[in-house]
Parts: structure tokens; C-alpha cells; sequence
């Protein structure tokens, strides 16, 4: 019903995201070129949330795989729904990434977005 409106708030957040990446990248070039590797994302987070290990994806509360995932995002880096998978599979120690383990991590995503 308002096009127009509509139009202007995803090109603001598309202009948003692209002045974020290159912000992004003009910080990973000034650190290459001054001979350090680039900082690693985990520094530039705070302290990762508390999460204890358990047996089964299924043990793990919806609400703390959505806490793992903002802060995942705290660096500030825009990443794909599967670079997050990727990093949150990873951080939880879990051995295998079956289907249950994608539709649990999957849904905490949307969870995620819907919070926004």
C-alpha cells in the first residue's frame, strides 16, 4: 500500500549493510598492511554467553542458541544464514551436524531475526 515508503527503508538498509562491509573491509586492510594478521572476530565480541555443553542438540534451550547467535553477530560482520550455522556447530562442540541439528539451529535464527 505505500511503495514508496517501503522502497526507502530497504534501500536505507541496503546502503546500511554495503557502509558496513566496506567499513569492514577497510579495517581488515589497514591491519594487513601494518604486517598483523587480521584481529580475529572473537576479540571484537564480548564475553561469549554462557552456554554449558550437553549430550544432545536437543538438550540445548532455543533461547541459548539465540544468545550464542548475538553474539556471533556482535562483531558486526554480516554473514549468511549458513556461515552461522557454520560458527554456532562449532562453538557448541557438536560432532556431527545431522538434520536435527540444522532444524534446531535453523529455528534459532528465525528466532533471532524475529527479535529484531
Amino acid at each position: 500500500m505505500r511503495r514508496h515508503e517501503e522502497t526507502g527503508r530497504v534501500m536505507a538498509t541496503y546502503r546500511s549493510a554495503v557502509r558496513h562491509a566496506d567499513a569492514a573491509d577497510a579495517q581488515d586492510e589497514r591491519a594487513a598492511a601494518s604486517d598483523q594478521a587480521p584481529a580475529e572476530q572473537s576479540s571484537r565480541r564480548g564475553a561469549r554467553p554462557l552456554v554449558p555443553r550437553r549430550q544432545s542438540i536437543a538438550e540445548i534451550l532455543q533461547n541459548e542458541l539465540v544468545r550464542l547467535i548475538e553474539w556471533i553477530h556482535s562483531d558486526g560482520r554480516v554473514r549468511t544464514d549458513a556461515e552461522v550455522v557454520a560458527e554456532l556447530v562449532e562453538r557448541l562442540g557438536v560432532r556431527r551436524r545431522g538434520s536435527r541439528v540444522e532444524a534446531a539451529v535453523r529455528a534459532a535464527i528465525a528466532a533471532y531475526r524475529s527479535k529484531r
